[in-house]
């Protein structure tokens, strides 16, 4: 369990494992969202290799915070 807060995202692991989903999101306050499609994902950080290295940091912080 964690809370996120403003420029957080999730969804990472399963759009670049090309895998089922592995968590589960609930607001517990009114909250906007962006949803992007695993293409334009993909696109975007083939394009940007800076943006892909940093989602890979937080990749394996977050599997290392929930013990993977």
């Amino acid at each position: 369990v964690t809370t996120m807060g403003d420029n957080d995202y999730f969804g990472e692991i399963a759009i670049l494992g090309d895998s089922k989903r592995t968590a589960s999101v609930k607001a517990i306050e009114p909250m906007s969202t962006l949803t992007i499609s695993k293409e334009k994902v993909k696109e975007f950080i083939s394009d940007q290799p800076v943006v892909s290295a940093k989602i890979m940091k937080e990749i394996i912080k977050k599997l290392i915070q929930n013990g993977s």
